[in-house]
């Protein structure tokens, strides 16, 4: 519905400021064929500087797919996402912003990423600004029902405007004041 382009609009704009906090973090990307059929997703790292297959419809895959974990009609490729996602947490610089795209079923299929996020949460001085689906699922709804945890709902009707970049961009402002 627009959750990715709000969190790279917002990224961007963060980092255009003159002062702000070392950013680490990755976004997800739909991949397309040549029609424009929708056959997959891909992992980039927000400097764009590393790319990985996430997912991929079966056409798309080769012959090993049979044995990848499958959200739907996708392989979910676990490897090449721990291999760009998990290293870009590694050595983190505090404070700092996280921006992560998206903490959803295809990306749960990593325990490492899993414990990552809880690692994340757990720590001072981080900022974790993610996306996540609205569906109930178990280890989701653990984070969006923490006391800690602001929640701002993406729909069509305000994907585009300017408010709720400006909330986010707001409430962002306000966190990075407090861990300073």
């Amino acid at each position: 519905v627009g959750k990715t382009t709000l969190l790279r609009r917002v990224c961007e704009l963060y980092l255009q400021q003159s002062h702000h906090l070392p950013c680490y973090g990755f976004y997800t990307e739909e991949v397309r064929d040549n029609n424009g059929s929708r056959i997959g997703f891909d992992i980039i790292t927000l400097d764009g500087n590393s790319r990985a297959s996430l997912a991929r419809i079966n056409e798309y895959t080769t012959s090993q797919s049979s044995s990848l974990p499958r959200v739907g009609q996708y392989n979910v490729f676990v490897n090449e996402f721990e291999r760009i996602a998990l290293s870009l947490f590694t050595n983190l610089q505090t404070p700092c912003i996280c921006f992560i795209d998206e903490i959803g079923k295809m990306e749960l299929l990593s325990n490492r990423f899993k414990e990552l996020i809880e690692t994340l949460i757990q720590r001072r001085n981080l900022i974790l600004i993610a996306t996540i689906p609205i569906k109930p699922l178990g280890f989701v709804d653990r984070i969006r029902t923490r006391s800690d945890c602001r929640l701002l709902t993406v729909t069509r009707d305000n994907r585009s405007g300017p408010a709720l970049r400006n909330e986010l961009m707001e409430h962002i402002e306000e966190l990075t004041k407090n861990i300073l």
